[in-house]
């Protein structure tokens, strides 16, 4: 019996690739013989500094942009794009490479602002068209460095190094990757994970905070809460909202319906509350605002955030300066302090992070007293 030959949808072959794709899968092969692929190799080798400048100009670009925002309306507008990029996501195997540089965004911009001076803006000014530009270039450089940096790297570092072997190669570029995997473990488990390890330095949080381990645990917990659901919410206040508009505007014969249930909502102290609720959380920085989530001491925030320009080894490296490769300062310091206030924008880099953060300041305590 013949077998029957499937035709491709698409297909694509220069003689060296062949691409072909069924639907959803997609077949490659590599048809090089040795001497090819050792000059397509020496090609890409080539090509290494290159992609590194471009790469580092872009890199630059963005600090310039950065350094011209408003930093609270830029990482909200960030943060709001990462949540924007998640609606209709329920599976990881739904994300896109869109969705995962999006959600690598907001570390990115607050690492930048952490050691970059900013210039003074004017609140009123509209930025959309400044955002919407970092936000293209962080897009880039991500790109670049998947699909075209490590290959360059990895191509070089064959031709410097001829006896290195496929295994050290491998954890090379593994321990590079490392540095683009986000969440340790399921949200779930965060906080009974975090009470296993926090609780037992009762004494040491007292004496350095003046609070218990369990206090801390609690702001953290409530940190989790409004990061994962408090846009939900502030949704909800406005659906409410426009339902008591609906209700009030059938019982209303007026024209001036819109002006009239202002004033009701004025008056009315449960409608105020949701249109607040719904202006702060939506509109303003209410789901970052850590004085309003935690009952944290001063000290404990100052401690566990970067003022703007403050991180001075970020850009200073000798190799990759102010790559998203490298250790970034949001690895070190969750959150942000701006105009005395301090924020949270980026709930994978706290939970990642929070003990090792928070152990390297015990550690030091129990080692000088």
């Amino acid at each position: 019996m013949k077998k029957k030959v499937i035709q491709p949808d698409d297909y694509f072959s220069n003689g060296v690739f062949e691409i072909a794709r069924y639907g959803k899968m997609v077949a490659m092969a590599n048809h090089m013989d040795e001497e090819q692929h050792e000059m397509f190799m020496e090609r890409v080798a080539d090509s290494y500094d290159e992609t590194v400048n471009d790469i580092q100009n872009i890199i630059y670009e963005i600090r310039l942009l950065v350094s011209k925002c408003d930093p609270l309306k830029l990482l909200k507008y960030s943060y709001g794009q990462f949540f924007q990029s998640l609606l209709g996501i329920t599976s990881e195997a739904q994300l896109k490479e869109e969705n995962v540089i999006q959600g690598r965004e907001v570390e990115y911009i607050q690492s930048i602002l952490a050691s970059t001076e900013v210039e003074k803006t004017n609140n009123q000014e509209d930025q959309s068209e400044l955002f919407f530009s970092i936000s293209e270039k962080i897009s880039e450089i991500y790109k670049k460095i998947n699909s075209e940096f490590f290959i360059s790297y990895t191509a070089k570092e064959r031709l410097n190094n001829p006896e290195i072997t496929p295994e050290v190669e491998m954890f090379v570029i593994e321990s590079i990757f490392s540095t683009l995997y986000r969440g340790e473990r399921y949200p779930v488990f965060e906080i009974e994970h975090l009470q296993d390890l926090l609780l037992p330095h009762d004494d040491i949080f007292l004496k350095l905070y003046n609070i218990k381990s369990e206090d801390f645990i609690k702001g953290l917990y409530n940190i989790q809460k409004v990061l994962s659901s408090g846009m939900f919410s502030a949704f909800k206040d406005l659906e409410s909202l426009i339902s008591d508009f609906d209700v009030f505007a059938k019982n209303k014969k007026e024209t001036q319906i819109f002006g009239s249930f202002a004033r009701l909502i004025d008056e009315d102290e449960e409608l105020n509350k949701k249109r607040e609720s719904f202006i702060n959380n939506f509109v303003g920085f209410g789901l970052h605002d850590l004085s309003t989530l935690t009952d944290w001491p001063e000290n404990l925030l100052r401690d566990l955030s970067w003022g703007i320009g403050e991180e001075t080894d970020f850009f200073a490296k000798n190799k990759y300066p102010g790559w998203p490769i490298i250790e970034m300062p949001v690895f070190k310091r969750p959150f942000i302090e701006i105009d005395n206030g301090y924020y949270c924008f980026d709930y994978y880099n706290l939970f990642d992070n929070i003990y090792w953060t928070g152990y390297t300041k015990l550690d030091y305590f129990v080692k000088v007293g």
